[in-house]
C-alpha cells in the first residue's frame, strides 16, 4: 500500500522510479544503478533502512563517491527516530502519510538538476517495504489526495490501494493478535508497526494510533496496557473497513469527484 502510494506520487512529479522491497535489495540496486535520490523505508524485513544506509555510506566513503541523498520514510514521529536517521547519514526524513507537495519539495531539493529544471531526468530508488462520541474513522484529506493523484474521473488508484489494504491487513491483524497471545514482543512490535503504517496511507489515523500502542507495548516488552484492548482493536478495524468501503462507493457514485463527507 505505502509503496504504491509513494510510487504514484514520484511518477506524478515526472520522475523515473525503481522499487525494491527490503534493505538488502536496496543496496544491490544502488550498486548496480545510478540514482539521484533514495526514498528509504526505515522498517523492512531482511535488512532495515538504517543498516542499508550505513552500508551505502561506508561504500561511498571507501570509494570516494559523492553521497546519494537518502530520505527516510517512516510511520514513527518520535524525535529520537529522526535523530537516529540523520546520525546514520540519511539526508532527510518524511513521516507517513506524506503529501504530494512534500514529496515534490524533497525531489526539487535533492535532485542534481535543481528545482529550476524539470524533474523528468531524475531517477529515484524507492525502498518500501494504520461509547462516547467517537472521532471520525477516516481522514478524508489522505484519501482525497489519492483521488487527485489518479486524475479527474479516474478512481483506479484509490480502488487499487483500498483493495490492497483489504488483501494485506487481515494477516497483519492476525499476527498482532497471535504475537500478543504468545508473548512474542518482537513480532508484536513488527506487525503492529506494519499495520499502523498501512492504515496511515488509507486515512485510518484513529486506528493507526491504537496500532501504535500495541507497537510500543512490543518494544517495551510490557503488554499489560494493551491486553484488554484487543477487542477494541478488532472493532476499530471493522469500522475502518466499513468506512473505506463506503468512501470508495461514494467516490464511484460521484463519478470520481471528491465526496463531501464529514470524514476529516
Amino acid at each position: 500500500v505505502n509503496q504504491q502510494v509513494a510510487e504514484m506520487m514520484i511518477t506524478k512529479a515526472g520522475c523515473r522510479v525503481t522499487t525494491v522491497s527490503n534493505g538488502r535489495q536496496a543496496v544491490e540496486a544502488w550498486l548496480d544503478g545510478k540514482f539521484d535520490l533514495i526514498f528509504m523505508d526505515c522498517h523492512m524485513p531482511s535488512m532495515d533502512g538504517y543498516e542499508s544506509t550505513q552500508i551505502i555510506r561506508n561504500h561511498e566513503r571507501m570509494h570516494g563517491l559523492a553521497p546519494t541523498p537518502i530520505v527516510a520514510l517512516t510511520a514513527n514521529v518520535v524525535g529520537a527516530d529522526r535523530e537516529r536517521a540523520l546520525n546514520l547519514g540519511m539526508s532527510d526524513y518524511l513521516t507517513k502519510p506524506f503529501k504530494f507537495e512534500q514529496i515534490h519539495e524533497v525531489l526539487t531539493r535533492y535532485c542534481r538538476s535543481g528545482p529550476r529544471i524539470a524533474l523528468k531526468s531524475a531517477t529515484m530508488l524507492m525502498v518500501a517495504a494504520a461509547v462516547e462520541e467517537r472521532r471520525p474513522v477516516l481522514d478524508a484529506e489522505v484519501l482525497n489526495e489519492l483521488i487527485e493523484l489518479g486524475g479527474v474521473g479516474d478512481t483506479s488508484l484509490l480502488n487499487n490501494i483500498v483493495q490492497l489494504f483489504f488483501q494485506d491487513s487481515p494477516q497483519l491483524l492476525k499476527e498482532v493478535r497471535d504475537s500478543l497471545r504468545q508473548g512474542d514482543y518482537e513480532e508484536l512490535a513488527h506487525a503492529a508497526h506494519a499495520l499502523k503504517s498501512m492504515c496511515l496511507s488509507v486515512g485510518g489515523k484513529q486506528f493507526a494510533e491504537l496500532c501504535r500502542q500495541f507497537e510500543q507495548a512490543g518494544k517495551q516488552h510490557n503488554t499489560n496496557d494493551v491486553k484488554d484492548k484487543i477487542d477494541d482493536l478488532m472493532q476499530q478495524y471493522e469500522d475502518l473497513c466499513r468506512a473505506l468501503s463506503r468512501f470508495e462507493r461514494s467516490v464511484v457514485d460521484s463519478g470520481g469527484d471528491q465526496p463531501t463527507l464529514p470524514l476529516q
